[in-house]
């Protein structure tokens, strides 16, 4: 008896995700990427980026097979009316003669955030009540913009530009875009993931309503500036043979993160603001090889003012700036950026914090 239930749930189960062909709803991984490349990562009627899989020429109930061609990309909102009749198939198939997020040239969404200053991470880098997470060469390239009026949400921003320029990926007052000329853009629950190319990914980034953004990798380039972030690992900014790795950083209350130039490398700059910490496991400036960068200028934590002796004050804000080629004021003869010394005065700063 109890084996004759099981085979009834289970055909069932069968015929509510397969047609009468035997078609499973469920679609293969590369058939998907074929029909977002082709839709322009959106909605073919409006850009959206919150989008379904719709088989349209031929409709599900009657496709034997997973036809990309046949697959177009709907938002809920466009494929509800096309269901209700509200949306006709003729003009539907105008869309997917010219998709709108290729027309337009991007597919987008917007972030929900609220009253509540949003925590953003780029990688390992976390950051609580910060302005401005990244800068390079003066501009800001991750941030967050405060409300517009009392009770307005918090706006993030964000420019990630490929090698050669062109735009990755961009946020302007939480609305997000996703250009169409990407290799894939791809929208899982909450999080989106952008390849430059097969098996090469570009950006991850996952948002969690209304309080956070989390950016889990990224690999771009800002003014000559590379970027190499991973969840869980360093982070990596190189421009030549100038090359700064931060591990396990985390900031709160400052105005800038991290700041990056040609000319300086600045951490945890705070102003006039009070109550700023800055925390890191390590901070390491050079090659991989052990090369000392060549001579551009200083690296240094920020606080109001420079205490004479870092581990005297006490203070988690500690400062201390010097050359990156000069020689270590420790005796030592080798270059401040490579010291022992330098790596001291880190640790004093995430102890006394």
């Amino acid at each position: 008896m109890s084996k004759t239930k099981k085979s009834s749930s289970t055909r069932g189960n069968t015929r509510k995700t397969a047609n009468r062909y035997g078609l499973s709803r469920t679609i293969p991984s590369e058939t998907k990427r074929e029909v977002r490349q082709r839709c322009g990562f959106g909605c073919v009627v409006c850009g959206n980026a919150i989008v379904e899989y719709e088989h349209f020429e031929p409709e599900f109930k009657d496709a034997k097979k997973h036809d990309a061609t046949g697959i177009i990309l709907l938002c809920t909102a466009c494929h509800g009316r096309k269901t209700r009749r509200l949306l006709s198939k003729e003009t539907i198939r105008e869309h997917i003669a010219a998709p709108a997020s290729r027309e337009q040239g991007f597919a987008s969404d917007v972030f929900d955030t609220n009253g509540e200053h949003p925590r953003v991470t780029l990688g390992d880098i976390e950051a609580f009540e910060v302005e401005t997470l990244l800068k390079i060469e003066g501009e800001r390239v991750l941030w967050v913009e405060p409300p517009e009026q009392p009770g307005s949400p918090f706006r993030l921003n964000a420019h990630f530009k490929t090698k050669g320029g062109s735009t990755l990926f961009q946020i302007t007052d939480n609305e997000w875009k996703a250009p169409s000329d990407n290799w894939d853009v791809q929208m899982e629950a909450n999080r989106i993931t952008i390849r430059a190319a097969r098996g090469e990914i570009a950006l991850v980034l996952r948002t969690v309503p209304p309080d956070a953004l989390h950016v889990e990798r990224l690999v771009c380039e800002h003014r000559g500036w590379k970027i190499e972030a991973h969840l869980g690992r360093a982070v990596i900014f190189s421009k030549g043979d100038q090359v700064f790795t931060t591990n396990g950083m985390v900031l709160e209350r400052v105005d800038t993160a991290v700041e990056v130039s040609s000319n300086q490398f600045v951490i945890g700059f705070s102003g006039r603001k009070s109550n700023s910490s800055v925390q890191m496991r390590s901070l390491k400036i050079g090659a991989p090889d052990g090369r000392m960068p060549r001579p551009h200028g200083q690296s240094y934590l920020s606080s109001e003012s420079p205490p004479d002796n870092p581990f005297e004050s006490g203070r988690a804000e500690a400062f201390q700036r010097q050359e990156l080629d000069a020689p270590c004021e420790c005796g030592s003869g080798s270059a401040y950026g490579l010291c022992h010394y330098g790596n001291d005065v880190r640790k004093g700063l995430k102890s006394s914090n």
